[in-house]
């Protein structure tokens, strides 16, 4: 019998899915943009985009927000 995916959803109630981009708290005072990868019990794994120490994180549904596809496509293209 396969695993049942869990429903996860961020900090306004939006359902999470694998591939949606997110932005994480790094810190009390920064965050990161990342990626959906993984869907766990009860974290879900995110890969952080830019980030050459540790680019894969796992952090709680509701301490990230899901970021709009329009908004994500114009901070990819002004990134180096």
């Amino acid at each position: 019998m396969p695993k049942e995916i869990p429903i996860h959803t961020d900090a306004l109630g939006r359902v999470l899915n694998v591939g949606d981009v997110v932005a994480i708290p790094r810190s009390a005072t920064t965050i990161q943009i990342g990626k959906v990868v993984k869907l766990n019990p009860v974290l879900v794994g995110v890969n952080v985009f830019k980030e050459s120490y540790r680019s894969r994180y796992n952090k709680k549904p509701k301490e990230m927000i899901k970021l709009e596809d329009k908004y994500v496509t114009q901070w990819l293209i002004t990134q180096e």
